[in-house]
């Protein structure tokens, strides 16, 4: 199993990197439009995980109901 999660941490690793090396041979005018839309799908991603990681911690402290209905808020 360990050798399964290291071989695809690997893969997503070598994966990302050409990605990224593929995104510089796109012309500067594409990169330009592109970025604004990468960096934000970035920051949506990193504050839905931060989000969604509250949860149980605000489980842990008040009723569930009063947590479900901020999340909902």
């Amino acid at each position: 199993m360990l050798l399964w999660i290291i071989g695809f941490s690997l893969l997503g690793s070598i994966g990302a990197l050409a990605g990224a090396g593929l995104f510089l041979f796109f012309p500067e005018k594409i990169r330009k439009n592109l970025v604004p839309c990468l960096v934000s799908f970035a920051i949506g991603t990193l504050l839905g995980a931060a989000f969604l990681g509250m949860i149980p911690a605000g489980l842990e402290q008040a009723p569930a109901i009063v947590i479900m209905m901020t999340v909902l808020a």
